[in-house]
């Protein structure tokens, strides 16, 4: 099992990828940095490729999974069940992932999709189906805007990262 308090290496503030042009937009915290293609700490667990959420965060064992998402760039070229769709198998994989290598005792808490602070009400709107879906039988989609999220997880208590 890898030990994530003594890799603090991968705590990372939570950020969207960069974009075009433009600031890359970012929280006022930090999170686990997880997806292997930013280089993540799945990176060092050879997993091919499987999807994975962006961030994740443990408090004892609970798991908390964070996605980022453009989503004006993803509407552009998939529809909103692709985007879901895609979603699911993010936090599935990601809590196999976990589950597997980092703490077989954990159970998904808590599942955000932060997305960039200047979507339109309209996109905004566009993923009520998000908050509507379900991962498993107990928990929704949290959604919240970048700006939001150190907020959100702030509620939970200790974290690995500060």
């Amino acid at each position: 099992m890898v030990n994530l308090t003594s890799h603090c290496k991968y705590c990372k503030t939570i950020q969207h990828s960069p974009p075009i042009k433009g600031a890359i937009e970012q929280a006022a915290c930090q999170a686990i940095l997880f997806d292997q293609n930013d280089n993540g700490c799945v990176k060092e667990l050879n997993y091919g490729t499987c999807a994975q959420v962006d961030y994740i965060d443990l408090i004892g064992n609970e798991l908390i999974l964070i996605e980022l998402k453009d989503l004006r760039a993803q509407l552009e070229n998939k529809n909103m069940d692709d985007i879901l769709t895609n979603l699911t198998k993010k936090y599935n994989d990601s809590i196999d992932i976990v589950k597997e290598s980092i703490n077989n005792n954990c159970v998904p808490n808590q599942y955000y999709v932060v997305i960039k602070n200047d979507t339109e009400i309209v996109l905004f709107d566009n993923i009520f189906p998000i908050r509507k879906r379900k991962i498993d039988k107990h928990f929704n989609f949290v959604v919240c805007k970048t700006k939001e999220i150190c907020n959100k997880l702030s509620t939970l208590g200790t974290r690995l990262c500060p």
